[in-house]
């Protein structure tokens, strides 16, 4: 008798177990949410489904979501390039999710850095839960993205992207290094000073209302990252390199190790790509980042309206 009814409580337990064990992955296949379009911060931890791609044959995946029709991709093709050419089946391997348009019916992939990969897909990236090109995504075998970045990366975030698969990033190439025309690199304290002098310079700041009326660079416009869209047709000349106050952009430069610290970065460089980009569609595409907070710019001499915080 005691005996069965250790027998009858092993079998509850397995029973127990089993239905844990199929409710979670039920859960994490069907129940779980959907990340976030384009918010690289919620795409992380989520799983990722491509038609036709098995995440279990490489260790890890990088997905590019890119389109012919971006200036950005093109940009990044150098570092596209570096990643195909690294990859291995057994490190890791290269995924490009490409969007196409009725104007792009057929990309240029040497355009785009990609045209030595395997693995070329025509995919919705809205599907995927990317909503700016370009997107990168690591992906581990059971197809949960790990990390993800937005927009044209930096050099030290294509070195990022390197670590995540367990590679060493290869030499940049003094091509790869001209390529960064003035639009990527920022507007530091000492460029700024001179810069203003020009009548001509427009400063732009993204920030609310709030912020900006306590403290702002003398001059400067403005523009609500949610007011871009209606506003800068008609406010911001096109013809003219708009330098831009976006405090998404001075987060994204911050060094942090903690994963709360790389969630944020992660965060802010979708936040201004998302300016950047929103300014694009309005004919605006002449736009540099400026490097630091007003507090920093004001110890090096920028002028600054009010008072700063760090």
């Amino acid at each position: 008798m005691a005996s069965k009814r250790i027998l009858n409580w092993l079998l509850d337990i397995i029973c127990v177990a089993c239905v844990g064990f199929v409710g979670w992955h039920a859960w994490d296949y069907y129940i779980r949410p959907s990340p976030r379009p384009g918010d690289p911060t919620g795409m992380v931890g989520f799983r990722l489904k491509l038609r036709d791609v098995t995440w279990s044959d490489s260790p890890r995946t990088v997905v590019l979501a890119l389109s012919g029709q971006c200036r950005f991709c093109k940009m990044s093709a150098e570092f596209y390039r570096a990643l195909v050419d690294s990859a291995r089946p057994d490190r890791f391997r290269v995924v490009a999710a490409v969007k196409k348009s009725a104007d792009d019916s057929e990309p240029n992939l040497a355009e785009l850095g990609i045209e030595k990969a395997r693995d070329i897909r025509e995919a919705d990236l809205a599907g995927l839960g990317v909503r700016h090109t370009p997107t990168v995504m690591v992906v581990n075998r059971r197809g949960v993205v790990e990390a993800a970045w937005v927009g044209k990366l930096s050099a030290s975030q294509e070195a990022e992207v390197f670590r995540a698969v367990k590679v060493e990033a290869p030499p940049r190439s003094n091509t790869a290094a001209s390529l960064e025309d003035e639009s990527t690199r920022p507007v530091q304290a000492a460029e700024l000073r001179a810069l203003l002098k020009d009548p001509n310079t427009v400063v732009l700041d993204t920030r609310e209302r709030t912020r900006f009326y306590e403290a702002h660079i003398p001059g400067s416009l403005n523009m609500p990252i949610d007011e871009i869209d209606p506003r800068a047709p008609h406010e911001l000349p096109t013809d003219r390199t708009i330098l831009m106050y976006c405090l998404e952009y001075i987060y994204c430069r911050a060094q942090g190790s903690t994963s709360s610290e790389v969630r944020m970065r992660q965060f802010s460089a979708f936040a201004c790509e998302a300016s950047r980009r929103a300014l694009e569609e309005a004919g605006v595409t002449k736009v540099r980042c400026i490097a630091d907070d007003l507090a920093t710019l004001k110890r090096a001499g920028v002028p600054v309206d009010g008072k700063p915080h760090p």
